[in-house]
Formats: C-alpha cells, sequence, structure tokens
C-alpha cells in the first residue's frame, strides 16, 4: 500500500459533518484522533481481509518518509499499526541523501527503526534511485544540493547504512531508473550499479 491517506493539508470542512457525528458520542475526541482512527481501521480492514483470503500473503506499506508529516498531516501512525500488528512490514519512503537540511538519511533511518524494534514487523527502506544525478535546491550551499550529482554510491552507502544498523531490506524506487536512466545520469547510473554490485559481494 502506497502512502497516501488523507492529502496533505486536508481542509477540516472536508469530512465535518461525519466528524460532528462521533462528536456526538465522544466530544473531547479531536479532528486528528478521529482521521488518525480512520486510517487505522482502513489498514486494520485491509490486513484482515487479506490475511482471511490466505494467511501468507503479507500486507504491508509504504508511508512517507516524514514520521512527523505521516503522524500530524496524514493522519498516518506506522507506531499504531505496528503495535495493533496491521502490518507485516514498513516500506518508509527515506528518499533522501545524508546531507538533506531537514531530514539527512541516517537519522531518520534510526527513526523508522525506533518504530519497529522489538516487534515481528520487518523494516525495508525505500531508496530513491529515480533522483541519481539529480541536483536539488534545498539549501544555500551547494554542496548539499548537488549531493546526487557528485556521488555516485548513494545506493551502496545507504544500503550499507541500514543492513549496519540492523534492517531488513531496502527497496528501489524506481527499479527502472538502472535501466532507463534520464539523459546525462547515464554514466552516474552505471557507476552507481558497480557500487551496489560490489557492496552485495562484500555482504557474501
Amino acid at each position: 500500500m502506497d502512502d497516501y491517506f488523507y492529502p496533505y493539508n486536508t481542509e477540516k470542512n472536508f469530512d465535518a459533518y461525519i466528524f460532528s457525528r462521533a462528536q456526538d458520542l465522544n466530544s473531547e475526541l479531536t479532528l486528528e484522533e478521529f482521521r488518525t482512527a480512520h486510517v487505522d481501521g482502513l489498514v486494520k480492514e485491509i490486513h484482515d481481509a487479506v490475511k482471511a483470503y490466505d494467511p501468507n500473503i503479507e500486507f504491508g506499506i509504504s508511508p512517507a518518509g516524514n514520521i512527523d508529516n505521516c503522524i500530524n498531516l496524514l493522519f498516518a501512525n506506522p507506531y499504531h499499526w505496528v503495535e495493533q500488528g496491521t502490518v507485516d512490514y514498513l516500506i518508509p519512503q527515506i528518499y533522501w541523501g545524508y546531507r538533506h537540511p531537514i531530514k539527512p538519511f541516517a537519522p531518520t533511518f534510526e527513526e523508522w527503526k525506533q518504530v519497529t524494534d522489538g516487534s515481528d514487523v520487518r523494516l525495508l527502506v525505500g531508496l530513491a534511485a529515480y533522483v541519481i544525478g539529480a541536483p536539488m535546491n534545498l539549501s544555500e550551499d551547494e554542496e548539499v544540493n548537488n549531493e546526487w550529482v557528485n556521488n555516485d554510491d548513494m545506493m551502496a552507502r545507504q544500503m550499507e547504512t541500514v543492513f549496519s544498523g540492523g534492517g531488513n531490506g531496502v527497496v528501489f524506487f524506481s527499479y527502472s531508473s538502472f535501466f532507463a536512466p534520464d539523459e546525462g545520469t547515464e554514466e552516474i547510473v552505471e557507476n552507481e550499479i558497480i557500487h551496489i554490485k560490489n557492496y552485495l559481494e562484500s555482504r557474501g
């Protein structure tokens, strides 16, 4: 399941009527609690339907990489899904480099590790193959903006961060980025593939 729940900045009047009905039963209920409960319920219903069909099928979600935004803007609380046992795995979309000014890769991965630690839920990390070789507009620091341009081993380094830090795997978005790279990024993509292969070989 992908990362869209309540869209960003959903207006308060979007579900005002049904929320008012819920408040008739619980006057202390907040809109945030109401929406989060709806998302939790949706996740549980899908999980239960999948498991009823075949208990061996795994169900997981690929939430947005910023946990605060997930919880406070999308009303998608991954802590709840882990606690309630309604996902088998999570694939957070940590689509940023190590020097990202707001959500640098390594500490963001550690935040997600805390979500799944102590549970049976596996943590796979979504990596941004689609931005290999792409300049960003993130900062006045050009080294930050060009992190994906100046480094041709981002994927391998991020894989090493995930596996050495106790993550269970990685997922590339998009896998096709390795085979149909954007014009002008062919060489850096080829180098990324070489680094990935070398890293995997070093793991045996």
